[in-house]
């Protein structure tokens, strides 16, 4: 198995009387929108498994977006097609909370950006 050097993460909770909708836009809608940003080239959703004494507070949902590079992660980042996919995603603002965001990279791979 390779390892991503690069990783968009994503975690947040979503109200439960929009989960089940959320969830279907999410994976019919989101992913493949995601997957359109140059650069993204998986999406990986895990549910959380249970709270663990050094977890609590942490969000149930957790996704992975591996991305190229930090490079390709700014350039994608700074496209009309990235802003339109945000802007789907923040109109379930009123249902998730929690939320966090960040890109992660492998030590070594950070470069000066």
């Amino acid at each position: 198995m390779t390892v991503p050097s690069t990783l968009f993460v994503a975690s947040f909770d979503v109200a439960p009387e929009h989960q089940a909708a959320f969830e279907r836009w999410y994976a019919e809608t989101h992913i493949p929108d995601a997957l359109g940003i140059p650069g993204f080239r998986a999406v990986h959703r895990y549910v959380s498994g249970g709270d663990v004494d050094n977890a609590a507070g942490a969000a149930r949902y957790l996704n992975l977006y591996d991305v190229t590079s930090p490079e390709a992660f700014r350039s994608g980042w700074d496209t009309d097609y990235r802003r339109a996919s945000s802007a789907d995603f923040n109109r379930w603002g009123h249902a998730l909370s929690n939320a966090n965001v960040g890109l992660y990279v492998s030590p070594g791979e950070q470069g000066d950006g």
